[in-house]
């Protein structure tokens, strides 16, 4: 939609203006100017006070609506960070006391007007992210903003160098506010979701009430708060780790910072595949875990050389920038699973409210934490103190676990269920062609990504595919209803394939009724029943069929009906079929009659006889000796005439020894065998009075499954002469 490509391009301005004017280079720029640890957390900390600013955007909200609120607060947001781009000729003209303050106000002033203009996001990202990709797009902004990050990232640190200029961070912050002021400009153009204004006339503290009211909101915003918490206390500082511990130039924070975003970039990647199949709350407790491993990893912080060091920060940011991004993006995908349209805007501002509450205690209160055990330590152990700080950081990320875990599941996959998945090379391959499926751009490459999905057997396939027997195209439902039939039996698939079979005759129908062959419901009997009688006669056929493999005695009569009246060799077959499955010894007429005329085909005589072979009971060892009778008939009769000279029926020898060359010799002795061995030979009457007709025994191949009948050796035949 249109809406979805305009906030595709704002979100690329977007990430690059917000990378220049926040972040690692704000903190750089800080310590540039010997800013305290405390004051880099207050500056932090605006992030998430910018969302108490949002009670006041929700006034003007009702006026304005979303779209104008928002691209108004971002385009004043970026003209209040003008006054940084003088700070260097400040610091020249020695006005240092007022660099902090002019510093402190124009951030504010960028994160007051943001948090204003936050309140026309909401309704629009849950607008333009309806539908069953919610996670998915939601997450794809995050993957954007964290791929130009990285662009961004290591171009900055490349023009940083070891020891950059102040007027270089001016230029940055300069280019900040140029893109910023064109991403307000696109945003504008976004149209308006429906019910915003509506909805913004309610108080919030009406709108807080029914939250606080709701069990499963408590919990999360109590869960999500702590998650704000944890996440402003650790994130921001992981700059100043590096910094303090090994000795980081600006340029090398920068990277590793970098390094973050690719650990962001390959979450966004990841969870996108997993979100919305999966569901929110396994993958946050998930991320959290993986958080956690991060940040004990800087808790421990591990002496090292240089190549150490390394790989140490790396294993830092990439890990805990990973598990934090993770838990923030399900922790959203989870809010908007909660809420109806019309609370999109009042919740919004709940929602960002418990994040500025967490956020800023936890930016302001972790660097006020570092100054205090930097004044306990003397200042001289800087290891130590990261050590410490970290440490309570782990014991906060393990409350995360307990506090999440309470959450309801919301159809969600087990925790459990879900590390399943992160091993299972299947199922990940299974998410990765449902994305491709997803972005197939072309009918011939949904099919090939189609048939994939079938090979992988996997559940998670399933309600894709079923969304894709909805398709207008024959090829893409016949695909389709091939890869269903890999995967195990599912009530969803059976209500699925029924309407299948009633809505889509002459095409895709037959299919589906062979594959409702592995249900033994009621529904999938019924409507195979009824398919029988279908004008479609490769879905009569089908139905037949399924029905003789669900061992259904009821449709035996509808069976042979068909078989009684129709000339068509395929139906005479699926029929043939059905009739062997049901084990129906009393369609033996019907069937020597369904290959009596001179018009039959050879290969539908070889069915009916394999058939009746089956039904008479000599199927275990008939076909191999049949098909050896086809290709060499003389060394076939060698073995029935071997088979005589044991304990049998006097004329069976007889019998056999005229098949080839006298055939009503053959028919009369086969007849007289039959019916005196009438208590050995199974259904021996009906079998005589077929051999006795000049319409069947007149058949070379019909008289030598009656001399396989004679002859079977599982028969222990006395001799009543």
């Amino acid at each position: 939609m249109r809406g979805r490509r305009q906030f595709t391009v704002f979100a690329v301005f977007n990430a690059f203006s917000y990378l220049l004017l926040s972040g690692n280079i704000l903190t750089l720029f800080l310590l540039r100017l010997d800013a305290s640890r405390t004051i880099v957390g207050l500056v932090s900390s605006f992030l998430y006070i910018s969302f108490f600013f949002m009670l006041v955007g929700k006034r003007f909200g009702i006026r304005l609506g979303a779209v104008r609120l928002f691209a108004i607060g971002w385009t004043l947001r970026y003209l209040s960070v003008v006054p940084l781009i003088f700070i260097p000729w400040m610091h020249s003209a020695g006005m240092n006391n007022a660099i902090i303050v002019v510093f402190v106000l124009a951030t504010l002033a960028f994160n007051v007007f943001r948090g204003a203009g936050l309140v026309g996001q909401s309704p629009i990202l849950g607008e333009l992210s309806t539908g069953s990709d919610r996670g998915a797009f939601l997450l794809r902004f995050q993957i954007i903003a964290n791929v130009i990050a990285v662009v961004a990232g290591l171009l900055i640190a490349f023009l940083l160098g070891e020891d950059a200029p102040l007027t270089r961070y001016a230029v940055f912050i300069a280019f900040g506010v140029c893109f910023g002021l064109v991403a307000s400009a696109v945003v504008s153009r976004v149209p308006e979701p429906p019910g915003v204004k509506e909805g913004a006339t309610e108080r919030l503290s009406d709108a807080m009430r029914r939250t606080l009211a709701d069990y499963r909101f408590r919990r999360f915003l109590l869960a999500f708060g702590s998650l704000s918490l944890v996440s402003g206390a650790a994130r921001p500082f992981l700059i100043v780790y590096a910094r303090e511990v090994y000795a980081q130039s600006d340029s090398a924070a920068i990277a590793y910072g970098v390094i973050g975003n690719l650990g962001a970039i390959g979450m966004g990647l990841f969870i996108k595949l997993l979100l919305d199949r999966i569901g929110a709350k396994p993958l946050i407790l998930a991320s959290i875990l993986i958080a956690f491993a991060g940040y004990g990893i800087a808790a421990l912080a591990p002496t090292a050389g240089a190549a150490g060091v390394i790989i140490i920060l790396s294993l830092v940011f990439f890990v805990s920038t990973f598990g934090a991004a993770g838990a923030e993006s399900c922790a959203q995908s989870y809010w908007y699973a909660l809420l109806k349209p019309s609370d999109q805007m009042n919740m919004g501002i709940i929602y960002f409210l418990v994040l500025g509450i967490g956020g800023s205690l936890g930016s302001f209160g972790g660097g006020v934490v570092l100054d205090s055990l930097h004044a306990i330590t003397g200042g001289t152990d800087p290891v130590t103190v990261h050590q410490w700080y970290y440490s309570g950081v782990l014991a906060a990320v393990a409350l995360l676990i307990i506090l999440f875990s309470r959450l309801e599941r919301l159809g969600a996959y087990s925790f459990r269920g879900t590390i399943g998945v992160f091993f299972s090379m299947r199922d990940l391959r299974t998410m990765t062609l449902l994305d491709r499926l997803d972005r197939a751009p072309d009918l011939d490459r949904e099919r090939h990504v189609i048939r994939g999905l079938g090979n992988t057997g996997s559940r998670f396939a399933r309600e894709s595919l079923l969304n894709r027997l909805d398709s207008p195209s024959y090829a893409i439902r016949s695909e389709t209803l091939r890869a269903l039939e890999q995967l195990e039996p599912h009530k969803d698939i059976e209500q699925a394939l029924v309407r299948e079979v009633e809505d889509h005759p002459f095409t895709t129908a037959y299919l589906a009724a062979r594959i409702l062959a592995q249900y033994r419901t009621r529904q999938s009997v019924k409507v195979l029943r009824e398919a029988v009688y279908s004008d479609d006669y490769v879905l009569c056929g089908e139905a037949m069929t399924s029905l003789g493999q669900l061992d259904d005695v009821t449709a035996g009569d509808r069976i042979e009906m068909v078989l009684r009246l129709t000339d068509n060799p395929y139906l005479i077959i699926r029929a043939t079929e059905a009739v062997r499955l049901l084990g129906r010894a009393e369609a033996i007429p019907l069937l020597f009659g369904s290959l009596s005329g001179d018009t039959v085909p050879e290969y539908l005589r070889d069915e009916v006889i394999l058939a009746v072979a089956d039904l008479t009971g000599i199927h275990s060892w008939f076909y191999s000796l049949y098909t050896r009778f086809l290709s060499d008939r003389y060394d076939a009769m060698e073995i029935l005439l071997e088979r005589c000279a044991r304990p049998s029926l006097p004329h069976v020898a007889k019998a056999i020894q005229s098949l080839l060359d006298d055939e009503v010799l053959f028919a009369r002795e086969a007849a007289r065998c039959l019916r005196e061995g009438s208590g050995i030979y199974r259904h021996a009457e009906v079998l005589a009075e077929m051999i006795e007709s000049e319409r069947i025994y007149r058949f070379e191949r019909v008289r030598f499954l009656f001399g396989a009948v004679l002859t079977d050796p599982s028969h222990e035949l006395t001799d009543h002469a």
